[in-house]
């Protein structure tokens, strides 16, 4: 194409480096009819209107500034966290030992955190490290079956331990 003609109609490839995706990822949309294309003289073409649409349908809102905390609000200083005094151990313990025997290693990991941080705590407090580790599997980033598999039974766990669903934190340990 000449170097002067501009168009908002994009091949796979130019529509795949607009979007920032595979061009493979855009064929698989093409063929199962899940995003708006053209054919064309035996091409797939895109227009860049639709693309943008499709973008903003997936866009993330943000949180009314009456909802939204600073990151860490609620642990920003702590070492460790106290567990509820009437804690049901029994079930706690049986959770647990689904997660260690789901033999999946970031499942039984956790399972196993778990279980090791407590039982040196003597089940009075958890540390802050095993409990950023537990809020980010009660909300986890991605939807998956082994994260739908977890979830209940974390946010169980939490519930036990700490008498609510933690909010979602991270330890430094975990930054990039």
């Amino acid at each position: 194409m000449p170097e002067n003609v501009h168009t908002k109609w994009l091949t796979l490839a130019e529509a795949a480096a607009y979007m920032r995706c595979s061009p493979r990822f855009l064929q698989e949309m093409v063929a199962n009819k899940r995003i708006a294309h053209s054919s064309f003289a035996g091409k797939v073409l895109f227009h860049q209107d639709n693309l943008d649409a499709l973008l903003f349908q997936h866009q993330v809102p943000v949180k009314p500034e009456d909802e939204a905390k600073k990151p860490d609000d609620d642990v920003a200083g702590k070492e460790a966290f106290e567990i509820v005094p009437d804690c049901d151990l029994a079930r706690v313990n049986a959770l647990i030992e689904e997660l260690i025997q789901r033999k999946e290693r970031f499942v039984s990991g956790l399972g196993e955190n778990l279980k090791e941080d407590l039982e040196r705590r003597e089940y009075k407090t958890l540390s802050f490290k095993v409990y950023a580790q537990l809020s980010r599997w009660c909300w986890p980033n991605r939807d998956s079956s082994r994260e739908r598999w977890v979830q209940p039974r974390v946010h169980e766990l939490s519930r036990l331990l700490f008498g609510r669903v933690i909010e979602r934190t991270s330890h430094p340990s975990y930054a990039r």
